[in-house]
């Protein structure tokens, strides 16, 4: 045993500590027999390479190093800008989260990719914390493309949540592979990161595959933290229980991806997730009736509007798309109510969510509750407020108060203080309009049938 231990030695391999044993104790032994020990707090796990052998007191188990890659996905490159909205931000009424003033602020979203490019000024004025676990260079950048891609979902120019900021940490290469030793270190500089106080409420993870013992513990950290974690379900459909791994742990979030009409994508992986070990653990689950339901939720993730490095647009489809898409949604759900955690996020994601009509009961093990939907949380966080349909407004100009005037969709229009402005001046159609006064809220559906001046 002694022999096969010195021959596996030779390779870098993570060691889990006994339970109970002191981690000082173990590291010191650690490191008397092997060139290179690291500790990881979060993982609750030591890397370790060049080691003489592993034969010592204090470990329960040793494995591996594996590696990652970041799913494939197919992509369409252009330098022009689109002239109308992406469909994905229609569909989802991505605008409605103007109407509750809802854009991510004070929100810092953790990103674990590829990096971040910064020639794209608008996405570049996002960013807050950059760390490069794979060569260390403190200047952000992206020579893969993947992170760019997803982060200018989460804050790009079409991005779900404009006023959030990010900490991007680079632990994949421009080859598209990771390692555990990369996970750990951006797992672990998030978490001190929060701990040090910076509001990181939601972590994208466009990536996965491959089971790891320690992201239990990562991903239980980051919880007792308030962090959100989001995963991609992976591109490995269309086939049953293709989930990855660690999407399909039942305290993070797994997103699949769907299209333009609302089915779900035929690489999008399927569930449900595994039913034993610590996924048969009922106190783990975000609800009483969970029972195994991967993905948790869908996005739009088919023909997506992603900026990539260089300024180049393209159109891309993956689920790491639907799950920045996502995660964006999370930030606005993180700003609107900053303490919730985990569980209570899910509850409200599940009660809100848009169901596909048809054959299909929910939940599903390719739909899993439904897809998002802004406007739907965005009715879920309104005040109750009363509705008139009138096709001319009239309200005393002596009210003093200010005003919102939105498009059906949810964008906004005009702000200001009272008098409110003839609706002449505004094309034909419906808007939607909110009065604040003291401390009543207004809001009525006006009808305008004037051609607009």
């Amino acid at each position: 045993m002694n022999i096969l231990l010195t021959f596996l030695c030779a390779f870098s391999f993570l060691v889990y500590p006994q339970k109970g044993v002191k981690i000082y104790n173990l590291e010191h032994r650690l490191k008397s027999v092997c060139k290179k020990v690291h500790y990881y707090e979060v993982g609750n796990v030591f890397s370790v390479s060049e080691c003489k052998t592993l034969n010592i007191k204090g470990i329960r188990f040793i494995d591996k190093i594996k590696t990652y890659k970041i799913p494939p996905y197919k992509v369409i490159k252009t330098s022009q800008r689109i002239d109308t909205l992406p469909w994905y931000v229609r569909k989802i009424n991505m605008y409605k989260r103007e109407e509750i003033e809802l854009s991510g602020n004070n929100v810092v979203c953790g990103i674990l990719d590829s990096g971040i490019d910064t020639q794209d000024t608008y996405l570049a004025s996002h960013i807050a914390y950059f760390y490069d676990a794979t060569g260390h260079y403190s200047t952000p950048y992206d020579d893969n493309g993947h992170g760019t891609a997803v982060s200018s979902l989460i804050a790009g120019t079409y991005g779900i949540a404009p006023g959030v900021k990010l900490a991007v940490c680079k632990a994949f290469l421009a080859n598209g592979a990771s390692d555990d030793t990369l996970i750990l270190k951006c797992a672990d500089w998030f978490y001190n990161l929060k701990k040090s106080g910076v509001p990181i409420m939601v972590i994208n993870n466009s990536w996965g595959e491959t089971e790891a013992e320690y992201m239990k513990n990562v991903l239980l950290k980051w919880d007792f933290v308030g962090i959100l974690p989001a995963f991609s379900a992976g591109n490995s459909g269309p086939f049953y229980r293709t989930i990855d791994a660690p999407s399909h742990y039942p305290f993070t979030f797994s997103i699949g991806a769907t299209t333009s009409e609302d089915t779900v994508a035929w690489y999008s992986s399927r569930g449900p997730a595994p039913d034993t070990g610590i996924f048969a653990d009922k106190s783990l689950w975000p609800f009483p009736f969970w029972n195994y339901t991967k993905p948790d939720f869908v996005a739009p993730g088919d023909y997506i509007y992603v900026l990539f490095p260089g300024g180049y647009y393209g159109i891309a489809s993956g689920t790491s798309f639907a799950v920045a898409i996502f995660s964006g949604f999370l930030c606005l759900l993180k700003e609107a109510i900053p303490s919730i955690d985990y569980k209570e996020a899910y509850r409200i994601i599940k009660d809100h969510g848009v169901k596909r009509l048809g054959f299909i009961r929910y939940p599903d093990s390719s739909y899993g509750f439904g897809r998002i939907d802004v406007g739907e949380i965005a009715s879920f966080l309104s005040p109750k407020v009363v509705y008139d349909t009138t096709p001319h407004l009239s309200i005393p100009q002596n009210l003093k108060g200010t005003y919102r005037i939105y498009t059906q969709d949810g964008r906004l229009v005009e702000k200001g203080e009272t008098p409110i402005p003839k609706l002449a001046k505004f094309p034909r159609g419906a808007y939607i309009l909110k009065l604040f006064t003291g401390r009543n809220t207004y809001t009525l559906k006006i009808i305008n049938f004037y051609k607009a001046r």
